[in-house]
């Protein structure tokens, strides 16, 4: 029972700062001009695969993410599979609030996506291959966060910690005000800002090294699958944007607002996922 309060009660700033995001992004998506949507699908292609022109291209992205992370959860060392009792309740707690953003964005025509690599199944105006986005993705990034730890326990970011959070608040502060007339480059920004604050006024400089140094490693996996997604290695997007939404700045395919979103999602269900784990020692 104690163990329940105390998840509830590590939740409780949780809630704070998505409902204060919520209010915030409901302005803006107010104050946002309503026009027809005009999704972008002509972007830069890395390399052109021709073998991934698939209707259910993101169906088998899940299953590439997926398949390999749940075989090595039975390492010995790592034991990912023990954890997931704390895992699951992280993502989805962080997975609602993401959906349902996700689904506004959708609806009033910020991104969408192309029915050229979808299964056709839909639920809230989501293609189900989003829906389980948040699921393997964060399964996936989660056990490179358990790995590392288990495998090379020393960490060496823990004494640039401090410098590194700032450096990045700041980052997301100019971004954000930059691109204050874009609804993705500034939500995306301020998500950031409040769950990176959140963290850090707990004075987790051990989490927060060890995430940084786990978010490094991410971003290799993280541009591959991002840029398939987005265009990278096909003849048009999985995922369409608005260029009226965002900067226009990409890494090739990839919107750098994409990097800002997956920062916070990743954050958010990595530090449940410790929460979690501690209240029930």
């Amino acid at each position: 029972m104690s163990g329940d309060n105390n998840r509830f009660g590590v939740l409780k700033p949780f809630f704070l700062l998505w409902l204060f995001f919520g209010v915030c992004l409901s302005v803006g998506l107010w104050l946002t001009p309503e026009g027809a949507p005009n999704l972008d699908r002509d972007v830069a292609v890395f390399y052109s695969l021709d073998w991934l022109e698939s209707g259910i291209l993101y169906a088998w992205l899940h299953l590439f993410v997926f398949i390999p992370v749940f075989a090595l959860s039975f390492d010995q060392k790592v034991s990912y599979f023990s954890h997931w009792r704390h895992l699951f309740p992280a993502i989805f707690f962080v997975a609602v609030p993401f959906i349902i953003w996700d689904a506004f964005f959708t609806l009033h025509g910020i991104w969408g996506f192309n029915e050229m690599y979808l299964s056709g199944v839909s639920l809230l105006g989501l293609p189900a291959e989003e829906w389980l986005f948040f699921i393997t993705v964060p399964f996936a990034c989660v056990f490179i966060y358990d790995c590392l730890n288990a495998y090379f326990p020393v960490n060496k970011l823990i004494y640039r910690e401090h410098s590194v959070t700032v450096l990045i608040l700041l980052l997301l502060l100019v971004f954000g005000l930059f691109y204050m007339g874009q609804i993705y480059s500034w939500s995306a920004s301020l998500i950031a800002v409040l769950s990176l604050l959140w963290v850090k006024k707990r004075g987790e400089i051990d989490f927060l090294a060890r995430f940084y140094r786990a978010f490094l490693v991410v971003l290799i996996p993280f541009i591959l699958t991002d840029g398939l997604l987005t265009g990278g290695f096909t003849t048009e997007p999985v995922v369409l944007y608005n260029p009226e939404n965002f900067s226009g700045w990409r890494l090739v395919s990839i919107p750098v607002e994409d990097f800002i979103y997956g920062f916070a999602l990743l954050l958010q269900v990595n530090y449940l996922y410790v929460l979690f784990r501690r209240s029930s020692r």
